[in-house]
């Protein structure tokens, strides 16, 4: 079964590879292929086209890791790339082993499992989760600058898989971040810029929250302040969100894959927690007016008290942070996301 996937890998590299390559985001070259400044293009050989990076993965030790191991094929690695709009990555999960939900920003990702099996999932733009189960040789495509992630499952087996890029440096973000901006605030194409006043800098949504029935609520109400619902935060790289925990209430699990978020606790008593890439949970007790920073992994918050409600503030390092709930499909959490 091995040797028949590995067949299907490399002849799916080599049609997809033709294929991205015609239409790929990378620029396309006037040559045959292109050769580094410091070499002379007659001495180039067979050896000059041929990677060998991924042989030590025949012995990779996985004792004691819980995060993929993956090692790429890019332009950085495989000089001979450039130019070729292709690159690949080969990913080996170890039992239970996870890769963490990250965005490849230059282009998609076909993802080909060549060993064991993985649970895969990306996150649309609309909040969507998409997740399959892949077993080898399946394949799952990841679209152009999503979020996604990849787990094995099985406790007692690794799982091996191929990335194959579009572009020969796809990029890997963990906390995508907001552009810069060349003027002082930036305004929407259906204002006229000599009619802004102090008006249009200033957000009052949070007034509705004084008088917010929480009455048989088991979730945080939470109310944003992003570029959505505050236009004046576009190009300024940071919003809040208000957030009211009733008695024994949560906030499920969940990521901000373009910020950080600062939590402040403004009434009561709060127990939060987030998760790192190692998969270390970290957890605390905060009080008025104590602080916490989880940055931009999955992490959650409970009020713990049973008899009075939990006031918040999430200050964010983008105007549109984004939140990715992680529901009980892919955590068997049984908490509604």
């Amino acid at each position: 079964m091995e040797k028949f996937c590995s067949n299907i890998a490399i002849f799916l590299i080599v049609a997809f590879g033709n294929a991205i390559h015609a239409t790929a985001g990378d620029p396309d070259i006037l040559k045959d292929f292109l050769v580094l400044p410091s070499s002379d293009p007659s001495t180039i050989t067979r050896q000059y086209f041929t990677f060998t990076g991924f042989r030590p993965l025949r012995h990779a030790n996985l004792t004691g890791k819980t995060t993929a191991l993956v090692t790429k094929a890019t332009m950085k690695e495989f000089p001979a790339l450039e130019g070729q709009g292709v690159s690949v990555s080969a990913i080996i999960y170890p039992p239970s082993g996870m890769n963490l939900p990250h965005v490849h920003p230059k282009t998609s990702e076909l993802l080909i499992v060549l060993l064991g099996s993985l649970e895969v999932g990306f996150v649309d733009t609309t909040n969507k989760l998409f997740t399959q189960t892949l077993q080898a040789p399946d394949m799952f495509i990841v679209p152009k600058g999503l979020v996604h992630f990849q787990v094995n499952t099985k406790t007692d087996s690794p799982s091996i898989a191929l990335g194959v890029f579009g572009s020969v440096n796809a990029g890997t973000v963990s906390l995508p971040r907001d552009p810069d901006i060349v003027k002082d605030f930036l305004i929407p194409t259906s204002l006229d810029p000599s009619n802004i006043t102090s008006q249009f800098f200033t957000y009052t949504g949070f007034r509705e929250l004084v008088n917010v029935n929480i009455t048989g609520k088991t979730a945080a109400v939470v109310t944003k302040a992003s570029m959505k619902e505050f236009p004046a935060l576009e190009g300024q790289g940071v919003s809040v969100a208000a957030l009211i925990y009733p008695p024994s209430g949560i906030n499920p699990p969940h990521a901000h894959p373009r910020a950080a978020e600062l939590l402040i606790v403004i009434q009561g008593v709060l127990e939060v927690g987030f998760v790192d890439s190692t998969n270390k949970l970290f957890t605390q007790t905060l009080q008025v007016p104590e602080m916490f920073i989880p940055k931009g992994l999955v992490h959650f918050q409970v009020n713990t008290r049973s008899d009075s409600p939990v006031y918040v503030l999430g200050m964010f390092g983008s105007a549109n942070a984004g939140t990715v709930s992680l529901p009980s499909t892919l955590f068997a959490s049984g908490i509604s996301a």
